[in-house]
């Protein structure tokens, strides 16, 4: 169902503009086009990034966190912290970056790191 919405849209394949549409119009369906982990590398990186405007923190962070724990790509986790980003608030959140921040060897992911954790006294 996922993959046909794709198909029909107005873009026909997966892309960043695709991904902001989903996230205000068909959350769910972004949510799950990133669990099934059939995107390639930038594309989920875009994708992870999109999820972070989606409003219900609870999935997109259930969502996004295995992507910046278990995944070997530098690319891909640096999308999943500019999703998480945006859900600082959500319990753990900040301890999770932190967590990450602690071992994280890729100076990009690094950087995007300590941008959302700097952030994060800005909102407050």
């Amino acid at each position: 169902m996922v993959q046909e919405y794709v198909a029909n849209s107005k873009w026909g394949k997966p892309c960043e503009d695709l991904f902001t549409h989903m996230a205000y119009t068909k959350p769910g369906f972004l949510l799950d086009l990133i669990r099934v982990g059939e995107l390639r590398e930038a594309m989920l990186s875009f994708a992870a990034e999109s999820a972070g405007l989606i409003t219900t923190s609870r999935e997109v962070v259930a969502v996004l966190t295995p992507l910046l724990q278990q995944t070997e790509s530098s690319l891909v986790r640096e999308g999943a912290v500019y999703g998480l980003k945006r859900h600082l608030k959500e319990q753990g959140v900040r301890e999770l970056l932190q967590e990450r921040l602690a071992v994280e060897e890729s100076r990009g992911v690094r950087a995007a790191l300590e941008e959302a954790l700097e952030g994060e006294d800005e909102d407050e």
